[in-house]
């Protein structure tokens, strides 16, 4: 079908997970044995794999699959000891091991696998984020995090308001590394390491029309007030104008920086 410049916008702002939502349909066949693991499931097997920061299915999905799923699929594929040392399953491993029982693990080993790191991953979660479900949000634990690369130079040196201004607030974010919005996360906190910091979209022949987002500012200069004041649009997948032509440049500048070559 034609492809409008919303959907453009729509597309990089996607944070649907086609491993979360291919292992949630999946779980429909896994009988529950304890309460734990009755209550995992029946929280998963409705998720859409959307990824939503205020969810709580995609925070206990994404703490299961990177902490315990691939992990113990690995394990059950090769043996313990040369599991932790090869590190967790790749993902399309730990789908296809999830999703087609017979193929890498028999039906009974993938139900208790599933069982048993479920119950793992919901303490897990509930440790982080407290034992109600319903108040869980994949945002809490999924956060932006930009610091100046020069923040620890400032503060070893005793400038300890200047390495602050240096670090900006984080904020909750959707997705995964396995999201078109890609944001990538260390599973240890899950901080957000990487991902696509600038997005722009252009209407070829309606230039003014451009759209952006970047993180975190444009200025560089912290306690400017350009430093970070792009952040939370970009966190929060809104957009702002990408002017083109010269009236609609001029018509929104508010500073001009000139740089002139010394005599």
């Amino acid at each position: 079908a034609p492809h409008r410049f919303a959907d453009s916008i729509a597309l990089q702002r996607d944070h649907v997970s086609l491993p979360a939502r291919a292992i949630a349909a999946a779980l429909a066949s896994v009988a529950p044995r304890e309460e734990i693991d009755g209550r995992a499931l029946a929280l998963l097997r409705d998720f859409d794999g959307e990824l939503a920061a205020d969810s709580p299915a995609a925070a206990l999905f994404e703490v299961w699959f990177s902490r315990h799923l691939r992990p113990a699929v690995a394990a059950a594929l090769l043996g313990a000891e040369t599991g932790e040392r090869v590190g967790p399953a790749d993902t399309r491993v730990a789908v296809r091991a999830v999703t087609r029982p017979g193929e890498l693990l028999d039906t009974e080993e993938r139900d208790n696998l599933v069982r048993s790191t479920l119950i793992a991953a919901w303490a897990d979660v509930a440790g982080r984020l407290g034992w109600e479900p319903e108040a869980w949000r994949w945002g809490d634990l999924h956060r932006s995090h930009f610091v100046h690369p020069l923040a620890g130079v400032a503060r070893a040196g005793g400038d300890g308001e200047l390495a602050d201004a240096m670090s900006l607030p984080e904020h909750p974010m959707g997705g995964s590394g396995e999201t078109p919005n890609n944001t990538r996360y260390g599973s240890e906190d899950f901080r957000v390491r990487g991902g696509a910091s600038f997005r722009m979209v252009l209407d070829v022949g309606e230039w003014d029309a451009g759209r952006m987002t970047n993180s975190p500012g444009q200025s560089g200069v912290p306690g400017d007030a350009h430093f970070g004041d792009l952040l939370a649009p970009w966190a929060e997948l809104d957009s702002l104008p990408l002017l083109f032509s010269r009236e609609a440049v001029d018509a929104a500048t508010v500073e001009r920086i000139e740089l002139r070559p010394a005599p």
